[in-house]
């Protein structure tokens, strides 16, 4: 890590220190905003945006979460979307969202910063309903049935990755930014 990715995001930008050596991992619970902010970020700062998410989609994710396709297959999925990310991860300069077990020990060793998106179970599940009313942002492999059942997903994270989420966290505490509502994200995207 150089000296100016020990500095905040804030003040690297003001120094113009936008296109080289940036990398920022957003956290948080399905929901609570992760993509819209790296868009965001990425947007403003003019960096990359690395969406694991389209990653496990275009490798077939949507059938391994659907509970189709052995073993096997899922593995198969798996190391595409972990070949994929890492490629892309391998960038001077990212913005990356997502909180993917078999990634998490690279992108916390790469990122200079790391968000965590602390956003509340119900805002999280009023966040959903809105981006089901417009589909326009979404993936296009979903359709209202997945966006349906990852209601349940939500709510059922909320009990078994907060926890590891939680944890990671702490461990990593030198290195993260908490934004516990929509308005602190867009407070903090407003500071650039």
């Amino acid at each position: 890590m150089n000296i100016l990715s020990s500095l905040s995001l804030e003040k690297r930008v003001q120094m113009n220190d936008i296109l080289t050596d940036m990398r920022i991992s957003i956290v948080g619970l399905p929901g609570s905003g992760k993509t819209t902010l790296a868009e965001r970020l990425s947007k403003k700062l003019r960096l990359p945006h690395v969406h694991i998410d389209r990653f496990w989609l275009e490798a077939g994710g949507l059938t391994v979460s659907r509970r189709k396709g052995g073993a096997e297959y899922r593995q198969q999925v798996h190391a595409k979307v972990r070949a994929r990310a890492l490629e892309a991860h391998m960038a001077d300069s990212w913005v990356s969202d997502g909180f993917y077990t078999g990634m998490v020990p690279e992108i916390t060793e790469w990122a200079d910063r790391i968000i965590y998106l602390k956003i509340p179970l119900g805002h999280r599940l009023l966040n959903h309903a809105k981006r089901m009313v417009h589909p326009n942002d979404r993936h296009p492999e979903l359709n209202w049935w997945s966006e349906i059942i990852f209601f349940y997903e939500i709510v059922r994270r909320d009990f078994v990755t907060k926890p590891k989420l939680e944890q990671y966290v702490e461990t990593n505490k030198n290195k993260v930014t908490v934004l516990k509502s929509f308005k602190e994200v867009d407070a903090f995207v407003n500071k650039f």
